[in-house]
């Protein structure tokens, strides 16, 4: 029984332990996102690779290497990750314009080539029209000549 308890005790203070430490650990880093744009995103891991090259030089200065490398390293993977999201959002922005222009140019050359096709057949009628009646003017034309006395002309 008393090895029970002593297991229940030990059990629940390390569970309140690792509840109240753990978000003043989480606490330390830097969950800063920046502006949801590209330029913000740039804009943030400027301001990361900044806080990297303090962070290296204060403990540098201070005789911790080590330890200003391990920072280092952490600022700059911050960097990387606001970089890699920055160019993320300015492919996908780039790809929505193309598809848009792309679109745009498609339906303007089907417009194009509607009105072409329809001009060229009216064009055609026209000239077939013109030239049916000027075929029968020049029979008319022939007939007389050659058959000056004909009525059914």
């Amino acid at each position: 029984m008393k090895f029970t308890l002593t297991k229940l005790i030990l059990t629940s203070t390390a569970f309140l332990a690792f509840a109240i430490f753990t978000p003043l650990a989480l606490a330390q880093e830097d969950t800063t996102q920046g502006k949801p744009t590209v330029g913000g995103q740039m804009k943030e891991a400027g301001k990361e690779t900044g806080k990297a090259a303090k962070s290296l030089s204060s403990n540098v200065r201070k005789g911790r290497i080590a330890r200003g490398g391990k920072h280092f390293g952490k600022h700059l993977g911050h960097a990387g990750k606001n970089v890699g999201r920055g160019t993320k959002k300015a492919a996908i922005k780039t790809a929505d314009k193309t598809e848009d222009v792309v679109e745009a140019s498609a339906d303007t050359t089907k417009d194009l080539a509607k009105n072409t096709a329809h001009t060229t057949k009216s064009v055609v009628k026209k000239t077939a029209s013109v030239t049916k009646r000027a075929t029968k003017k020049t029979v008319k034309a022939v007939k007389k000549a050659v058959n000056p006395n004909d009525s059914n002309s």
